[in-house]
């Protein structure tokens, strides 16, 4: 959602929830460093916060970027939240000329 929030569509708390709105539906949230998945059959996941049964199982790896490769640090992005809300604000004072996208 941050090319939203860096496009003006959307404020930056419209795209934050609180996991813990997850243990209203009964899913219990666990952050902590996937060490092994057991196959479906055994249905348990290891952790360095300990050993987990679960019927479903989503893990969110995450992404880490990296700047320097891509020279990310110039010009403007929206792959943090910081470089999405710069980026809105270089768009409001454009007036027109070329703009180059990358997608990596």
């Amino acid at each position: 959602m941050l090319v939203n929030i860096a496009l003006g569509d959307m404020e930056p708390r419209q795209a934050q929830l609180p996991l813990s709105m997850l243990e209203k539906r009964g899913v219990k949230y666990v952050k902590a460093k996937i060490t092994k998945i057991d196959p479906p059959d055994n249905r348990v996941v290891e952790t360095d916060q300990g050993k987990f049964n679960y019927d479903y199982l989503l893990a969110s790896l995450g992404v880490e970027n990296d700047f320097q490769s891509y020279n990310l640090g110039v010009g403007y992005h929206n792959y943090t939240l910081d470089g999405a809300l710069k980026l809105k604000e270089a768009l409001r004072s454009f007036t027109g000329g070329k703009v180059v996208l990358l997608a990596p």
